[in-house]
């Protein structure tokens, strides 16, 4: 089951039990992205309540050059006006764990 909508006030309650929730370049799109995952955990139909899962994958800041490059400039360094970060390994596996997502794989890709 696919949905095009605002994932930070759709009303996951109305879905079919959900085994996995995919975000795609999504995170760093939402601004209280601890508190939208927070969300997520505690108001999806989950399938299986006690193994709820994630895939989730985001930019990292070290896929061009030129953003490193231009925040140590102090300029505006974000490839989109639109991202609220621009992610480190170590800032993301922050915020999953504050929102109390355990990492179990990870796969460092850039393009």
């Amino acid at each position: 089951q696919y949905f095009c909508a605002d994932a930070t006030v759709f009303n996951y309650q109305r879905c079919q039990p959900i085994h996995c929730i995919t975000l795609s370049n999504v995170l760093e799109h939402i601004e209280n992205r601890v508190s939208f995952l927070k969300s997520l955990i505690q108001n999806v139909n989950w399938a299986h309540p006690q193994r709820k899962q994630f895939l989730i994958r985001v930019p990292m800041i070290n896929r061009e050059w030129i953003v490193i490059y231009k925040k140590q400039m102090g300029l505006e360094y974000r490839l989109d006006p639109t991202h609220f970060i621009e992610y480190t390994y170590e800032t993301f596996k922050t915020e999953l764990k504050e929102a109390g997502i355990e990492i179990q794989t990870s796969k460092n890709m850039f393009w």
